[in-house]
């Protein structure tokens, strides 16, 4: 319970920070920021460069995220909980089964 209550997010995970901009940034905003880290880091440009691969695919990964108003929506509500890729919740605190809707719907269901 501690690691949930003292949760600390680190800056190098946040895809506004990889990215160079701030949630309130339009989209023009993060795809001019997106190019310009993207040359920066780009794997082919830089091969000499042993992190460039993974910076290469977090901007990517990055952009994909805040590319989509769905995903940037759901991103923008919990990144500050600890957002987790690939859940979008506490990332001290997975799901590991059923969604709870998923569950209050078995549980209205279940019959005697």
């Amino acid at each position: 319970m501690d690691a949930i209550l003292n949760y600390t997010k680190d800056p190098a995970s946040d895809y506004y920070h990889l990215i160079g901009c701030n949630e309130f940034s339009s989209m023009e905003q993060i795809l001019t920021e997106y190019k310009i880290r993207v040359l920066q880091c780009h794997p082919d440009k830089h091969p000499d460069n042993p992190t460039a691969d993974k910076q290469f695919r977090m901007l990517q990964r990055a952009r994909e995220v805040l590319g989509d108003p769905e995903m940037r929506a759901q991103y923008d509500e919990w990144c500050h909980a600890g957002y987790s890729d690939e859940s979008f919740a506490h990332g001290s605190f997975l799901w590991t089964a059923d969604t709870p809707s998923e569950l209050l719907r078995k549980f209205r269901n279940y019959e005697l």
